[in-house]
């Protein structure tokens, strides 16, 4: 609990994801371009998925009639309590790139996913939040309930946060003290 009241309470902590969501909002005015120029020069991984050179395989309908897109659509349907019959119905650009990369600092740790949208609003449908999502300007936008990951979008692309506690940050005699932390704490 003391934790808890530490990450989500600190100024230091608040100011840090505002100034990245801040960075990744500002980004979104930039269209028509390949969204690896999303990503912070920073990042420690970069992952690109060309999602162009599966459909040239396999087109959306024919990969929705295999075993693997039918599991998907299963997956997917489930979760969101309608029937999904075809992948293109997901509101993802198929024939963009997608990007997974992670940006290290030192207490966090974040897990981002860039995807490129064909339909905001289908994709939206998918996107379950007990928080809601806000939509303000076309720009739609949710926390997690615990506030851990966001995720952002608008008509080109989505961006999907994931924060993850860097452990060894706070087995610091000097992180402990400045924070007034228990060095017998497990985090």
């Amino acid at each position: 609990m003391q934790f808890q009241s530490f990450l989500f309470k600190s100024n230091q902590m608040n100011i840090r994801l505002l100034i990245l969501l801040s960075t990744f909002t500002a980004t979104f005015t930039v269209t028509a371009q390949d969204l690896v120029t999303k990503i912070p020069a920073e990042a420690a991984a970069v992952l690109k998925i060309k999602t162009s050179q599966l459909t040239a395989l396999l087109s959306a309908d024919e990969f929705s009639k295999t075993e693997a897109g039918k599991k998907l659509l299963q997956i997917i349907s489930k979760k969101k309590e309608t029937e999904l019959k075809n992948i293109s119905e997901l509101g993802i650009n198929l024939q963009g790139n997608c990007y997974y990369f992670r940006l290290n600092k030192d207490s966090i740790n974040y897990n981002c996913i860039i995807l490129p949208i064909a339909d905001a609003v289908k994709f939206g449908t998918l996107i379950k939040s007990q928080n809601g999502i806000v939509n303000n300007n076309n720009v739609w936008n949710t926390i997690s309930d615990d506030s851990s990951s966001f995720m952002i979008w608008n008509k080109e692309y989505a961006l999907l946060v994931n924060g993850t506690l860097n452990q060894s940050f706070f087995y610091s005699k000097e992180i402990t003290e400045r924070y007034g932390l228990s060095s017998s704490y497990n985090y």
